[in-house]
């Protein structure tokens, strides 16, 4: 049951990954929504780049180790600490990119829950 609950978290940590790398993409490389955040005043001033850089590293960093453990040993105790450690710090970062937008946050946050919901329940 562990196997797959971990296999489940890191498929789950995977894709919320890419997703923080396509917002980031969204944000800081094609200037989506940069128009509306200028009009509603929540344009930001860019003085927090490296904060903001560090914590994309941070989830890069712990799920890659993640990974790594899953590979030497499916059923390291390590995993689940990494995992959250992975999501934790990318939901930081994902509301220091969204620029204050909490409709991306608010339905990252609903189907989290739902697939642990299911992972738990064994569904």
């Amino acid at each position: 049951m562990k196997v797959k609950k971990n296999k489940v978290m890191l498929f789950f940590t995977g894709f919320f990954i890419g997703l923080l790398l396509l917002v980031m993409v969204l944000h800081r490389g094609v200037g989506w929504l940069d128009r509306y955040l200028m009009l509603t005043g929540r344009a930001g001033s860019g003085d927090s780049s490296l904060v903001i850089t560090f914590l994309l590293i941070l989830p890069v960093v712990f799920f890659i180790v993640a990974l790594l453990n899953y590979i030497r040993s499916k059923e390291h105790d390590l995993i689940e600490w990494f995992v959250m450690l992975s999501l934790t710090f990318g939901s930081i970062a994902l509301m220091l990119l969204a620029m204050g937008l909490l409709n991306i946050i608010f339905r990252f946050l609903w189907y989290s829950q739902l697939l642990l919901i299911m992972s738990t329940c064994g569904c």
